[in-house]
């Protein structure tokens, strides 16, 4: 029997990290689903249900940040898997108000970084 393919919403503003963390994730068997910002990320989680990892920035336009985003996405998807991302890794995030869902992977990152902390979170 075939394994399943997992399914990676990655989410981020900076169309250059959504494009090569895709690119990457791709190349390794995940199935991926870029989204720009976490209004459009919600949408998704509410109607495609086989989202096994929500990767999210956490400092984006619109009205929900990463933090917020990942609280909704785990109210209507519990088992859903959470790994944050974000350029202001030294302490200077504008809000602390991390749910403690997942990981946090700093940006700039490296391919093989992306790959070993999206494989720990899935177990894959």
């Amino acid at each position: 029997m075939a394994r399943k393919r997992p399914v990676v919403l990655i989410v981020d503003d900076d169309d250059q990290v959504l494009d090569i963390a895709a690119i990457v994730l791709a190349s390794l068997g995940y199935q991926v689903i870029p989204a720009t910002n976490g209004d459009a990320a919600l949408e998704i989680i509410k109607y495609y249900r086989a989202i096994d990892l929500l990767m999210t920035d956490i400092v984006m336009p619109g009205t929900i940040d990463g933090w917020e985003l990942a609280r909704r996405a785990k109210h209507m998807r519990p088992e859903l898997s959470v790994v944050y991302t974000t350029g202001f890794a030294d302490g200077a995030l504008p809000d602390k108000s991390n749910p403690g869902y997942g990981p946090l992977l700093p940006k700039p990152w490296r391919a093989d970084q992306l790959v070993s902390l999206v494989n720990r979170a899935l177990r894959w």
